[in-house]
């Protein structure tokens, strides 16, 4: 190495996480059609829930809070 930390922020991690919630599918994929064997679907929705919902708020998450400044700002009296 060349001495420098390796300093990811929080869209580097938001799209990690989007990519491996993404890539849960590919063993569904695998069991269902190359296997041909009834894949559970549930395990497989819940594990790709869980990586793209935290993937999109850490990568897009200060666009998504500007939004709803506006749309907040818009609805006050």
């Amino acid at each position: 190495m060349n001495g420098r930390a390796c300093t990811w922020d929080r869209k580097h991690w938001g799209r990690l996480l989007i990519l491996l919630g993404v890539a849960v599918w590919v063993p569904y994929a695998a069991l269902k059609y190359g296997a041909q064997s009834e894949a559970p679907f549930g395990p497989f929705l819940a594990l790709h829930l869980l990586g793209v919902i935290p993937g999109a708020l850490l990568a897009r998450g200060e666009e998504l809070a500007a939004l709803l400044r506006r749309v907040r700002g818009r609805r006050s009296p």
